[in-house]
């Protein structure tokens, strides 16, 4: 589980499968800028990483994870500030929702 793992743990746990299928398959869709919301518009199911460098960083650990149905990825949690915030849903995607105040966040959807 990622959950309560750094960045450096997060991506040292992978097995040398796991980094071999990660990006070797599987389509990413981009939903527009905006929250996640699942089919019944909650938020949903997520675990949230902090600290990611680009959005790609994100993706990789949603294709590593075998429960992942995607992500919502903002370089950072409130305008001006960081860390940026990773989150990997586990939860059919349903819309994209409005974020504000927050901006700049990326809403991505995962089919292995």
């Amino acid at each position: 589980m990622l959950k309560d793992k750094s960045v450096e743990q997060m991506f040292s746990e992978l097995t040398p499968q796991e980094s071999s299928d990660i990006s070797g398959g599987g389509v990413w869709t981009d939903r527009g800028s905006g929250v996640w919301r699942s089919i019944n518009g909650s938020i949903g199911s997520f675990n949230a990483v902090k600290g990611l460098t680009d959005v790609e960083q994100c993706k990789l650990l949603c294709e590593a994870d075998i429960n992942c149905t995607g992500i919502e990825y903002s370089a950072y949690i409130d305008p001006g500030q960081g860390p940026s915030l990773c989150e990997l849903h586990n939860d059919p995607f349903g819309y994209i929702a409005d974020a504000s105040p927050r901006v700049n966040i990326e809403t991505w959807t995962w089919v292995p």
